[in-house]
């Protein structure tokens, strides 16, 4: 995978568990969505469509036996953009896996799809931190 999230803040870090598939492969810092298959968390895919629940905390390897993982909902992390990025604006899933961008530039976004708020200003492909404000 390419593009994953760094953990920055580790004070007012929140943390879920979520369902995983014991068959998946997911790096450490990825953007974990809603999956089809009931109650299971699986990669962001870069749809502008996908609703996130958290940033992956630990590296998961496949067909290791775990079917839990913990995710951050709240904190600051590192996040790669996609596309340009206003300070203080909301945050979404972007074209690409792992990758935000800013909310509001598909006309039918909703506000159950924004991970959090950009806390920089932000160029196309570089990293910006994030405040996740999630579950």
């Amino acid at each position: 995978m390419a593009n994953e999230a760094t953990q920055l803040d580790a004070n007012n870090l929140d943390i879920r568990q979520v369902t995983v598939a014991d068959g998946a492969a997911i790096a450490k810092g990825s953007i974990l969505i809603v999956g089809s298959d009931p109650n299971t968390a699986v990669v962001s895919s870069g749809s502008m469509h996908d609703i996130p629940l958290g940033v992956l905390l630990v590296e998961k390897a496949a067909s290791d036996g775990q079917t839990t993982v913990p995710i951050g909902v709240r904190g600051d992390f590192d996040m790669n953009a996609d596309g340009s990025i206003t300070l203080g604006k909301l945050v979404t899933s972007g074209t690409g896996a792992n990758q935000v961008r800013e909310f509001g530039a598909a006309s039918d976004e909703m506000l159950h799809q924004v991970i959090g708020t950009c806390l920089e200003t932000a160029s196309d492909n570089e990293y910006v931190r994030v405040r996740v404000r999630l579950g």
